[in-house]
């Protein structure tokens, strides 16, 4: 996990948009937290969309809201009260980036190409970073016209590939002493330490997936 702890500071220090892919169960949106807060963007807001929860025309509310374009540009339009301009200055991320529809992607693509949009008739830069999650196999998506190429190559201008547990067992003993130490201080008790024999047997366990399953 240390080399995705230095993609994370590298990604960080950049201004690009970030795709982290993850199994089901990897706890994804920590690390776009982490990528927000080491960043230029610390001070902002931190957004967060379920790409996959709910209809696609609430989704394209929640991030566009209801302005509509005079079509005197070629720039997105959106109203002020929707998330893409809730996230100026700060960073909006895209939790299951692949479950957007096609109309969707097309206009995020958009945002992600031009740098500007138009808010509420004003035209004014898009001060904000992009961090969108994915499945490992975004690029299967990509290759088959499901997900937008164009749309990919933006939101991948840094690409973090989180490993499922079972490829980092070396792992698991540090991430058992973490979680024990935090169990023992929202309960309230005096910190507890796994003994080395406990350490040793977790470190030997064949871990099917992530913690989260």
């Amino acid at each position: 996990i240390a080399r995705v702890q230095e993609l994370v500071r590298r990604a960080a220090a950049l201004d690009g948009h970030v795709l982290i892919t993850a199994e089901a169960g990897v706890a994804v949106d920590s690390v776009a937290r982490e990528i927000h807060v080491k960043s230029r963007y610390a001070a902002g807001v931190y957004g967060v969309v379920e790409c996959g929860a709910g209809d696609p025309a609430q989704l394209e509310r929640l991030l566009f809201g209801a302005s509509v374009g005079d079509g005197s540009t070629d720039l997105e339009s959106v109203s002020n009260d929707c998330r893409l301009a809730a996230a100026q200055g700060g960073t909006l991320f895209l939790q299951d980036v692949t479950d957007v529809s096609a109309a969707l992607q097309a206009r995020l693509a958009r945002v992600a190409r031009d740098g500007e949009m138009i808010v509420d008739g004003r035209r004014v830069a898009t001060l904000f970073r992009l961090v969108a999650s994915a499945p490992p196999g975004i690029e299967t998506e990509v290759h088959g016209h499901r997900f937008r190429a164009d749309l990919y190559r933006r939101l991948a201008t840094v690409r973090i590939d989180l490993p499922p547990l079972r490829e980092r067992a070396e792992d698991v003993p540090a991430l058992a002493e973490r979680l024990l130490e935090r169990a023992c201080a929202t309960r309230g008790v005096a910190p507890r330490t796994l003994t080395h024999a406990a350490l040793a047997l977790l470190g030997a366990l064949t871990w099917p997936g992530n913690l989260a399953q």
